[in-house]
């Protein structure tokens, strides 16, 4: 519920940026000074930032980083910067599970307690599918939190608080419900097939593979975060650090550190380029799931599945305290977008769709902004 709250407090405070925003396309302006333009409020004197990819397969088109990661130390952003990506973690999680079924380790049919046979009995109706497309029923994990929960639930505490319920919210498959709990479940039975720690595991099979060499699922005093974002939130004037939670440490829903550069393989990789995943997985993925009505939801495995301006947009947000993200990429149009931004009262979905209307609409602006080189456009600063 938390997260939630967070999200609906950050798309309120995003109407009144773009009432008072000029729109993004001018004739006269490239792609630099038109996405200058928009990440504005990011880029004053003293305050937490964010920064931007845009990339068109392995072309980039503009990566540049405004603001501060660390307002205690004064640490500029840079491409390099590595943010809690939230629930754009989710894509990594679907995709281990992905591998384990192309391996023969797991079906999308298998249920929660052939996994976990002490699992209550309702788990036998939960299939990995169901985990991975939001079918499940799990209760939401942050609800089943006693009040002032003391340190950090992890994935098998998450784990541990589920197999205290006797029923979910509705039949598996029936409804689509967005559902965090599930994929800390997911992580788990990673851990349960391979004996591998979670963490280990990505880095392993989809980090490493993709040259995503600072990317990790973070894990305290086990692995480190360099140049780390750090999460704040307004207070009055000016911003108060709010960089952790209680659930900040559950892996599988959000616990993955990432920053624009490496994220630029992950696109790649969507977009055509060098993979972990056979086609026909990354197909099942991007495909929106189907309820047992025969009912399209707007979800696949790991990412949202819809139109956008004509053509498809696979997608999805992360939002968690002091942080919001957006990821996308247009595989028809070969174009991938990800904005990070380590502040509370960020709404970067806006900003992406707002970019994404020009690419995908005005040619000139597209080759304007191709024109430009991408060492021109890999800020560093």
């Amino acid at each position: 519920m938390q997260k939630y709250l967070h999200k609906l407090r950050a798309q309120i405070l995003v109407l009144i940026f773009f009432a008072c925003s000029a729109s993004i396309a001018r004739a006269d302006e490239t792609l630099e000074q038109q996405v200058d333009r928009l990440m504005s409020p990011y880029s004053k004197p003293n305050v937490p930032g964010a920064a931007i990819g845009i990339f068109r397969g392995p072309d980039i088109l503009l990566a540049k980083a405004y603001g501060l990661r660390d307002l205690e130390h004064q640490q500029d952003h840079t491409i390099k910067t590595n943010f809690r990506t939230a629930s754009l973690s989710k894509a990594f999680t679907s995709t281990a599970i992905m591998q384990l079924i192309e391996s023969g380790q797991l079906r999308l049919t298998t249920t929660i307690t052939e996994i976990f046979p002490n699992f209550p009995e309702y788990g036998s109706g939960i299939t990995i599918k169901h985990l991975l497309s939001h079918t499940s029923g799990l209760h939401d994990y942050e609800l089943l939190m006693p009040p002032n929960y003391q340190g950090q639930i992890t994935d098998k505490g998450v784990l541990d608080l589920l197999a205290t319920e006797r029923s979910g919210y509705f039949t598996p498959g029936s409804r689509f419900r967005y559902s965090n709990s599930g994929y800390a479940i997911l992580a788990c039975i990673v851990e349960k097939i391979t004996s591998l720690p979670f963490q280990d595991y990505l880095r392993d099979h989809i980090f490493l593979p993709l040259q995503m060499h600072q990317t990790v699922a973070y894990v305290k005093n086990y692995n480190d975060v360099v140049e780390r974002a750090y999460g704040y939130s307004p207070n009055g004037n000016a911003f108060k650090f709010t960089d952790q939670s209680s659930t900040s440490a559950v892996l599988g829903d959000g616990g993955i550190y990432s920053s624009i550069q490496e994220l630029h393989q992950w696109i790649q990789m969507w977009n055509g380029g060098n993979s972990v995943l056979s086609p026909g997985s990354m197909t099942s993925m991007t495909e929106p799931n189907r309820l047992n009505n025969g009912q399209a939801t707007n979800y696949g495995f790991g990412w949202f599945v819809e139109q956008y301006k004509g053509t498809r947009k696979i997608s999805h947000t992360g939002s968690t305290i002091g942080q919001k993200h957006a990821i996308a990429f247009f595989p028809e149009k070969n174009l991938g977008i990800v904005i990070l931004a380590n502040r509370e009262n960020a709404a970067p979905w806006e900003i992406s769709d707002s970019i994404a209307a020009v690419l995908l609409t005005d040619h000139s602006t597209v080759h304007n902004a191709e024109g430009l080189g991408a060492t021109s456009n890999l800020h560093l600063q």
